[in-house]
C-alpha cells in the first residue's frame, strides 16, 4: 500500500506538469480530468486507510439464556421465496422468536408465517418503508437482541450461537456478516464453472473493506444479516427513517453514540443477487441516493461522538456512490480528444505512458495483494460500466431531489419492469459515441486534416476496450425474460433415490444424482429409463438431510447411447422433476439442502484457490488426494457389516478407490460393500476405509473417507476400468460430472443495436467531416499533390480572395494556404497572403512564425529578428513544440542574412537530429554555416554521420577537405561520387586537382588524360595536367603542353611562366620554335619587368641558351630590383665583360666592393607556387 501510494503522489505530481493550458477549452479539458484522478486517488487513499489492519475475530461461545427476535421484513416478495428464508429463520438453533413482518398485508403471507410456526406482524401503512416496518416490530416486541434477514436470505442453522458470543462486551451494539449470493449467474457477476471462479462487486467490500473497518470500530450496517442490541437502537431512536439507505444511516448514529460494532466474516446467509439489469439499477439507485443523502442528515465530517478513523471511514463508504462522475469524465476524455483534436494533456509522449502505466500496475497490484484475491480488474470496470450513470443520478438526486426519494423495494424474481431501454442507453450511446468520434478521427487524419496519429491511436484504444466494458452490459441487459425470472437452480451433485410404480403396477427404485435443484424440482441423472409423465418418489440426501418429495417427470433427455465392445452398453438420461405438492418439511429440506449445502459447496470450489482459505477446503483435499484422479460423481450405495445403508456420491474417483462425503463415515479399517451405479453398469465391490479428511461445509461439520476397493463382483473391476477411462471424453464427463450450463449471453440482438447505431454514427462522421472541412480538405489535397489542376488552382485563388476580404479570417488557414502556395510557386497568391501577413496583427504561434519568414523573404531582417526573439522563450512550450523546427530554421537563417554566423549554428546546433537525418540540404546548409564559422571539422562531422551521402554532400566534404589541405580525404569523397557513376567531368576535374595538390601526381594525370578522352578540348583539363607534368618533373611533357597552351593564350604571363620553368628542367634540346617562344617571352618581360620569377627563370634559360642579347636587358633589371644578389651582380659583369662594356662593368664591380659582404647560395630552381583551392591565376 505504502508503494502504491507513492506511486499515486509521483504520478499526481507529474500530471501536473502535463496539463494542457492551450486555450479556455483545452485548460477545461485537462484540468477536469486532472481532478478526476486526483478524486479517484482520493477515494483510493480512503481504500487503503480502511484497509490498513484486517481484524478477523476469533470464534467465541454464545451468551446463555438470552431473548432473540428473528425479523423478516417483507413487502412484495414471492411467497415462495419467503418459504426458505422463513424456514431457515425457524430452525436457526438457538432459542428465539421468528417474525415476518409483512408490510404487503398479504393473506397468503400470514398463513405461511402460521404453516411454519413463525409470527406474524402487519401494520396499516407503510410508512417510512422498511425501516418503519422495522420499528413498528421494535415496538412491539421485546427480545434483548434482534436479528434482521432480508426475505431473501436464507440463512445458516447456527447464526445466533455464531455471533450471540460477541455481545459480551457491553458496548457491542451489533455484528453484521456478509451477504452471499446464491444465483451466480446475476447481472453484474463474473462467473466460469470452468475455472471455478465466481467474483461480484461485493467480494472486495465484504472480505476486505469489512474486515479493515474492525480495526477502526467503523463497520457498516448493510440492512440484513446482522444481530443488534435491542437497547443499542433504542438509544439511537431505533432504525433511522431519513433516508432511504437505512442501515448505513442506523450505524452511523450508533457509532456517534459511542457502540461497538463488529464485522464476521463468515458466509451465513445466501440471498439473491441483482438478476437482471432493471433490478440492478433500480437497487444502486437507492443505495447511491440514501448513502449520499446521509450527509444532509448526520454528515460524518462534523457529526459529534465519532473518532476521526470513524469519520474516514464513513466518507469513504458514502462517496464512493459519486464515482460515477468521476468514471464519466475518463470515459469521454478520448471522445472529446478525437473529436476536437485537442489532447487533454500536454503531450501523448513516451514518458506519460510509462508512467502511467507503471502507475496503473503498481495500483492495481497493490489492490490485488491487499484485496487477499478478491480483486477483478475486469469485473470491476464491468461494474462501474453498469453503474456509472445510475450513480451521476443518484448524486444529483442526493443533492437536489433529496425531498423526494422514496424507498423502492428490489425484484427478487423477474425484471424491476420490462422497459429496459434507459438502462442501457448509456452504454448504447457511448458505443456509437466512439464509433463517431473514431470515425470522425480517423477520416480527419486520412485525408490530411490532421496530423495526430498518436492520440487517434490512444484515443481509439481506450474507447474500444470501454466500448467492449459497454457491449457487455448490453449483452447481459438484454437477456431473456425467462432467464432472469425463473427461480435459480442450485447446481449441486447429491445422491437421488428415486421410485416409481410403472403400469403393470410393479414397483421401481434407482439410484441418480443430482444436477440442480430448487424449491419447484429437480434435475438428475439416471441410467436407467424412467417413463415420462410418472410421478416419482424422491428422496434426495446429503449432510444428513433428506428431502423425501413427490413429483412427476416432464422432461427427459437421452444423454448418452452407444454399444462398444470394449465398454458394453453406455446409457444416461437428464430428467426434470417437478415437485407435486411439496409438504412444508419437504420444501425445508429442500432450502437447506440449496443453502447449505449447494451455495456451500459452490463457494468452496470457488475460493478453493483464494490465499486466506483455510485448509479444511472440501476442493483442497479433493486436489491432494490420490482417490480423486477423476473428478466424478456418480451415485454410491455403502452397506455396513450391521445392514446399514448409506446412499452418497462420489466426489472423487481412480482405479484403486473413490472418496465421498458424508455426515458421519465407518471408522478407520471398516471393511463394508458398495455398489456404484455407473452409465456402463453397476460395479459391486468390497471396500476398506483407509482415511478419513475433516472439512467443514458452513456450519456442518463431514467427513470425507477414503475408500480402497477390495474385492470385486463378477465384471466390475472391467467396468470401473472402462469408467476411469471414459470419464475424460466428453460425452461421459457430461453425465459424470457435475457441469452446471454457462451464462447464456444474447449476441444478435446486442449487435444488431449496438451494430446499426454505430454504422450511423460512424457515416454521419464521415459525411460531416468532409463536408464541413471542405476548404481544409482542399488544402489538403493540394498539399498532396505532385500536380495541381486549373479547377483547383482557381479554388485556391477564390480561398485566397476569401481571406483577405475577411477581417476576422482564420489565422490557422493563412498559414495552411500560404505553405501551398509556397509549393506551388504562386507568386500572386503568396503576395496577398504575405501583405495580408503584414498588415494584421497575428496572435497564433505558427501565424507569427509564418509573418516573420514572410518578413525575411522582403528582406525586412531586423524585424523578423524581434519577432523570432518574442518566440523563443515559449518555443518547448508544449503546444508549441511542433513548430520548433521551423522556428529554429527560420531564425538561424535569419541571423545567417544578418551575418551573425555564430547566432545562426547556435540555433542549428538545438534542430533535432532526426531533421537533419532526413534533410540533405538542411544539412548541407548546416554545414556551410559551420565552415563559414570556421568549424569545418564540425561540418565534415555532420556530413559524414549519413551512411549514405548524396552526391551534394560528398562534393561539399571533398570542397571542405580541400580547403583544409586534407587532399586525399578530397580525392576520397570525389572517388566515391564516381563510384556511383555519377559526377561526369567536372567531379574527374575536381577529384585530379586535389590529387595533384596532394602530390599524387600519377593519379591526377591518368585522371586528366581520362578527361581529355572525352573532352579533348577542355581548357581546365589541359591547363592542369600541364601543371601535373610541371611539378612531377615530367620536364619534356610539361613542355609540349605549355607550348600547345602557349599558342592559344601567348599573352597569359603564368603560362609563360611555366613554360620557362619547363625549359629550365629540360636544360637542352629545344626546337626551333621553343626557343622562338622563350625569346617572345624574354621580349614582354623586358617591356614590363615586374615579374621577378619569371626574370630569374629566364636568366636561366637564356644563359643555357647563350642568347647575351635577351639575358643584357633580364639581368640589368633584375639586379636593379634585387642589388644586394652578388651573384646576380658578378654574372651580369661578366656579361658585361664579353660583350665589351668593361667601364659599365666596373661600375657593377665597384657595387659589389662597397657593398656589405657575404656569401649568397647559388640561386635555386623555383618553381609556380602550388596553387590552393580557389586560387586566382594573374592574368
Amino acid at each position: 500500500m505504502i508503494l502504491a501510494v507513492i506511486a499515486t503522489f509521483i504520478y499526481i505530481s507529474y500530471r501536473a506538469f502535463t496539463l494542457n493550458l492551450d486555450g479556455w477549452y483545452a485548460s477545461f479539458a485537462s484540468i477536469s480530468l486532472y481532478l478526476a484522478e486526483i478524486y479517484g486517488c482520493g477515494l483510493m487513499f480512503l481504500y487503503f486507510f480502511q484497509i490498513w489492519e484486517i481484524v478477523e475475530p476469533e470464534a467465541v461461545p454464545p451468551l446463555d439464556d438470552r431473548s432473540v427476535d428473528v425479523f423478516i421484513p417483507t413487502y412484495n416478495e414471492d411467497p415462495e421465496l419467503l418459504r426458505g428464508t422463513i424456514s431457515a429463520a425457524i430452525s436457526l438453533d438457538y432459542p428465539h422468536k421468528t417474525y415476518v413482518l409483512d408490510d404487503g398485508n398479504r393473506a397468503e403471507v400470514a398463513a405461511l408465517a402460521m404453516e411454519l410456526g413463525a409470527l406474524y406482524i402487519n401494520r396499516e401503512t407503510n410508512l417510512h418503508a422498511k425501516a418503519g416496518n422495522l420499528n413498528h416490530a421494535m415496538e412491539i416486541t421485546h427480545g434483548e437482541f434482534v436479528v434482521i434477514f432480508d426475505a431473501d436470505h436464507v440463512s445458516r442453522r447456527d447464526f445466533i450461537t455464531r455471533l450471540l458470543g460477541y455481545f459480551s462486551d457491553d458496548k457491542m451494539g451489533f455484528v453484521q456478516t456478509p451477504h452471499s449470493f446464491y444465483n451466480f449467474d446475476n447481472f453484474h457477476g463474473i462467473l466460469d464453472y470452468k475455472k471455478q471462479q465466481y467474483w461480484e462487486e461485493g467480494e472486495l467490500f465484504y472480505n476486505v473493506i469489512q474486515p479493515g473497518k474492525n480495526y477502526w470500530n467503523a463497520v457498516s450496517f448493510c440492512g440484513s444479516a446482522a444481530m443488534f442490541r435491542r437497547s443499542a437502537l433504542e438509544d439511537v431512536g431505533l432504525v433511522a427513517t431519513e433516508t432511504i439507505t437505512e442501515d448505513m444511516h442506523t450505524g452511523l448514529r450508533m457509532h456517534a453514540r459511542g457502540w461497538k460494532s463488529l464485522f464476521v466474516n463468515e458466509r451465513m446467509v445466501s440471498g439473491q443477487a441483482a438478476t437482471d439489469v432493471t433490478t440492478f439499477n433500480t437497487q444502486r439507485l437507492r443505495w447511491g441516493e440514501g448513502n449520499l443523502g446521509v450527509f444532509a442528515y448526520d454528515n460524518p465530517i462534523t457529526m459529534p461522538g465519532l473518532t476521526l478513523a470513524q469519520r474516514l471511514g464513513y466518507v469513504g463508504s458514502m462517496l464512493s456512490w459519486t464515482t460515477g462522475i468521476q468514471k464519466l469524465q475518463l470515459y469521454i476524455a478520448p471522445m472529446l480528444m478525437l473529436l476536437t483534436g485537442v489532447p487533454p494533456v500536454a503531450e501523448l509522449s513516451w514518458t506519460l505512458g510509462i508512467i502511467t502505466v507503471v502507475y496503473m500496475m503498481t495500483i492495481w497490484t497493490a489492490v490485488k495483494i491487499t484485496g487477499n484475491g478478491h480483486g477483478h480488474l475486469m469485473g470491476t470496470e464491468l461494474t462501474h460500466m453498469a453503474s456509472f450513470w445510475t450513480q451521476i443520478v443518484s448524486t444529483y438526486r442526493a443533492i437536489f431531489k433529496r425531498k423526494k426519494t422514496t424507498f423502492v423495494v428490489t425484484s427478487k424474481r423477474g425484471r424491476q419492469t420490462n422497459r429496459i431501454r434507459k438502462f442501457i442507453l448509456p452504454q448504447c450511446l457511448y458505443i456509437a459515441g466512439s464509433a463517431l468520434s473514431i470515425a470522425w478521427a480517423s477520416t480527419m487524419y486520412s485525408v490530411g486534416l490532421s496530423h495526430d496519429l498518436n492520440g487517434l491511436i490512444v484515443g481509439s484504444i481506450l474507447l474500444l476496450i470501454q466500448s467492449w466494458f459497454a457491449w457487455q452490459v448490453i449483452r447481459r441487459a438484454l437477456r431473456m425474460m425467462d432467464e432472469v425470472g425463473r427461480a435459480w437452480r442450485h447446481p449441486c451433485a447429491v445422491n437421488v433415490e428415486y421410485t416409481y410404480v410403472d403400469e403393470e403396477g410393479g414397483s421401481h427404485t434407482g439410484h441418480g444424482v443430482s444436477c440442480d435443484l430448487n424449491e419447484q424440482g429437480l434435475g438428475f441423472h439416471a441410467f436407467e429409463v424412467i417413463p415420462n409423465e410418472h410421478e416419482v418418489e424422491v428422496v434426495i440426501s446429503a449432510m444428513g438431510v433428506a428431502a423425501h418429495c413427490r413429483g412427476k417427470i416432464h422432461y427427459k433427455s437421452q444423454m448418452i447411447k452407444s454399444v462398444s465392445r470394449r465398454d458394453g452398453n453406455v446409457q444416461s438420461w437428464r430428467y426434470g422433476l417437478q415437485f407435486i405438492e411439496p409438504s412444508s418439511a419437504c420444501l425445508a429440506s429442500v432450502w437447506r439442502l440449496c443453502s447449505d449445502y449447494a451455495t456451500a459447496r459452490m463457494y468452496d470450489q470457488f475460493e478453493a484457490r483464494k490465499r486466506h482459505k483455510s485448509t479444511d477446503s472440501i476442493e483442497r483435499v479433493l486436489v491432494n488426494s490420490t482417490f480423486a484422479e477423476q473428478r466424478v460423481n456418480l451415485p454410491l450405495v455403502l452397506q455396513l457389516p450391521d445392514g446399514e445403508r448409506i446412499s452418497t456420491v462420489t466426489e472423487g474417483l481412480s482405479p484403486n478407490g473413490c472418496m465421498f462425503l458424508i455426515d458421519r463415515s465407518p471408522a478407520v479399517g471398516q471393511e463394508l460393500n458398495l455398489e456404484l451405479i455407473t452409465p456402463l453398469g453397476v460395479v459391486t465391490s468390497t471396500a476398506t476405509v483407509t482415511g478419513i479428511k475433516q472439512v467443514c461445509l458452513g456450519a456442518t461439520a463431514l467427513e470425507f473417507p477414503e475408500l480402497q476397493f477390495g474385492k470385486f463382483v463378477a465384471e466390475s473391476r472391467s467396468l470401473l476400468l472402462s469408467l476411469c477411462t471414459a470419464s475424460k471424453q466428453n460425452a461421459i464427463a457430461q453425465v459424470v460430472t457435475l457441469r452446471p450450463p454457462e451464462k447464456r449471453l444474447p449476441n444478435a440482438r446486442p449487435a444488431i443495436l449496438t451494430g446499426l447505431t454505430s454504422l450511423a454514427a460512424a457515416i454521419l462522421a464521415i459525411v460531416f467531416t468532409l463536408s464541413w472541412h471542405r476548404d481544409a480538405l482542399l488544402i489538403s489535397r493540394a498539399s498532396h499533390s505532385t500536380q495541381v489542376s486549373p479547377g483547383m488552382r482557381d479554388k485556391l485563388a477564390q480561398m485566397v480572395n476569401d481571406l483577405v476580404n475577411d477581417p476576422a479570417a482564420d489565422e490557422a488557414r493563412i498559414v495552411e494556404l500560404h505553405g501551398i502556395l509556397w509549393q506551388l510557386k504562386d507568386k500572386e497568391g503568396l503576395a496577398k497572403l504575405d501583405e495580408l501577413l503584414l498588415q494584421r496583427e497575428v496572435e497564433t504561434f505558427s501565424a507569427r512564425l509564418c509573418r516573420a519568414q514572410t518578413l525575411d523573404n522582403v528582406r525586412r531582417y531586423a524585424e523578423a529578428e524581434r519577432i523570432y526573439n518574442l518566440m523563443m522563450p515559449v518555443l518547448d512550450a508544449p503546444k508549441n513544440r511542433e513548430h520548433r523546427q521551423d522556428l529554429l530554421l527560420s531564425a538561424a537563417r535569419n541571423q545567417a542574412n544578418l551575418n551573425n554566423t555564430t547566432a545562426a549554428i547556435a540555433l542549428l546546433d538545438q534542430i533535432d537530429r532526426t531533421v537533419l537525418t532526413k534533410n540533405s540540404a538542411l544539412r548541407r546548409e548546416y554545414a556551410g554555416l559551420l565552415v563559414e564559422g570556421d568549424r569545418p571539422a564540425q561540418a565534415i562531422d555532420l556530413l559524414a554521420q549519413n551512411p549514405h551521402p548524396e552526391l551534394e554532400e560528398l562534393r561539399m566534404l571533398g570542397t571542405i577537405y580541400s580547403s583544409l589541405g586534407e587532399f586525399p580525404n578530397a580525392v576520397a569523397a570525389y572517388e566515391q561520387i564516381l563510384a556511383s557513376h555519377e559526377g561526369g567531368i567536372e567531379t574527374q576535374v575536381a577529384l585530379a586537382e586535389n590529387a595533384m595538390w596532394g602530390k599524387d601526381y600519377p593519379l591526377a594525370i591518368s585522371t586528366f588524360q581520362e578527361v581529355l578522352r572525352q573532352d579533348a578540348t577542355n581548357h581546365q583539363a589541359l591547363e592542369n595536367i600541364a601543371f601535373a607534368f610541371l611539378w612531377s618533373g615530367d620536364g619534356k611533357r610539361a613542355l609540349d603542353a605549355w607550348e600547345q597552351l602557349l599558342a592559344k593564350v601567348p599573352h597569359r604571363l603564368d603560362y609563360q611562366l611555366a613554360f620557362a620553368q619547363s625549359m629550365q628542367l629540360v636544360g637542352s634540346g629545344f626546337t626551333e620554335q621553343q626557343i622562338d617562344l622563350v625569346k617572345f617571352i624574354a621580349g614582354e618581360v623586358v617591356a614590363t619587368p615586374n615579374n621577378e620569377m619569371m626574370t630569374e627563370t629566364l636568366v636561366n634559360v637564356l644563359s643555357q641558351l647563350g642568347q647575351p642579347q635577351l639575358l643584357m636587358p633580364l639581368l640589368t633589371s633584375l639586379v636593379e630590383r634585387q642589388p644586394d644578389r652578388i651573384k646576380l651582380r658578378l654574372q651580369l659583369v661578366n656579361l658585361l665583360k664579353a660583350s665589351g662594356q668593361f667601364e659599365l662593368a666596373d661600375q657593377h664591380l665597384e657595387m659589389l666592393v662597397s657593398a656589405t659582404s657575404g656569401v649568397e647560395a647559388a640561386p635555386a630552381l623555383r618553381y609556380v607556387t602550388t596553387p590552393a583551392p580557389g586560387f586566382e591565376r594573374a592574368q
